[in-house]
């Protein structure tokens, strides 16, 4: 069954990747250009990792799986955060999400250092960055609801991409800051909340598909 439900998501992977490149002009000259990097990287390593995952696991050690999915997981991240930082207008907003930018950064640095290094996957880092991306999502839909202009945040494209985001990373946060603990003696409650997680990889991608149909010149 979690064959099967990986290949949805890989389809949906692909769908997106499909858009991109078929609104590769408008996208290359609108301030959502960093979709052109993010989506083709997650598509390109994704597919990659199920592949290896799915024929040659044996070959696929834990431990390089570990640095793969650490390595993968923080440049995503950090795409995502030059995208809001594009589009943020306000100087005030821009400000803190940039500092907590690059406080989450730092403890990525720390984290790989000190606290779970180089042997495991990084989940401390990953619920601290998920934490930072929502913030800049909350903080970029307060400025188009905020906004004196009257806007059909229906037909903005990054309204439905930070719909899907948000929903997908706000249950990262407990997903990945608990998982050490809940793997130890919470096993049911953390599988529920990966199933909670897979359900909304798939709304976000359908979200992000939607806001590349709403893109237009």
């Amino acid at each position: 069954m979690d064959f099967y439900l990986q290949l949805l998501v890989s389809f949906l992977e692909i769908l997106a990747f499909i858009f991109v490149l078929f609104k590769f002009k408008l996208l290359y000259n609108s301030s959502l250009r960093l979709l052109l990097a993010v989506i083709p990287f997650i598509f390109v390593t994704e597919s990659y990792a199920f592949i290896k995952l799915t024929f040659f696991s044996e070959g696929f050690e834990q431990k390089r799986n570990f640095i793969y999915y650490n390595f993968t997981t923080l440049i995503i991240l950090l795409l995502y955060y030059g995208l809001y930082l594009e589009n943020l207008k306000s100087k005030r907003y821009r400000t803190i999400f940039l500092i907590a930018c690059t406080i989450t950064f730092c403890f990525y640095l720390i984290n790989i250092t000190f606290i779970q290094t180089g042997q495991t996957f990084h989940t401390y880092s990953f619920a601290i960055g998920s934490v930072c991306l929502c913030l800049g999502i909350i903080f970029y839909v307060k400025e188009i609801v905020e906004n004196d202009k009257i806007v059909f945040v229906s037909k903005d494209p990054l309204f439905w991409i930070s719909i899907g985001l948000f929903a997908f990373y706000i249950i990262n946060i407990p997903f990945f800051g608990m998982y050490n603990f809940l793997v130890k003696d919470y096993v049911y409650f953390l599988m529920l909340l990966k199933k909670i997680s897979l359900v909304l990889n798939y709304f976000m991608y359908s979200c992000i598909i939607i806001g590349l149909i709403c893109l237009r010149k």
